[in-house]
């Protein structure tokens, strides 16, 4: 997924949004790998913070298919995927951090 920050990072710093599909078809845990069966598009949002301070917030929805704990039978479990993140694309390679 590509997004223009052209706009954020203008004079007039514009909050970009964007909604893409979802392509994830599975997904990864400590207990192995399971199908994604369904799945809602993915909400990005980049605001100006300050200089080349950005705040970027993605949120979507899916459902996978997982073994139940007690008895093993395959279950649909719906997962929310939500992650924010505060980057400073004007720090050099030896600058970042994890």
């Amino acid at each position: 997924m590509l997004i223009n920050l052209s706009d954020v990072l203008s004079d007039q710093h514009k909050t970009v949004e964007e909604t893409v599909p979802l392509t994830m078809e599975k997904i990864r845990m400590k207990s192995g790998e399971y199908p994604v069966v369904s799945s809602e598009p993915v909400h990005v949002r980049v605001e100006h913070v300050k200089g080349k301070e950005l705040l970027i917030h993605a949120e979507a929805r899916l459902e996978a298919v997982i073994p139940c704990d007690r008895c093993l039978d395959d279950v649909r479990r719906e997962f929310v995927l939500d992650s924010t993140r505060h980057v400073d694309i004007g720090l050099s390679d030896a600058e970042l951090t994890e």
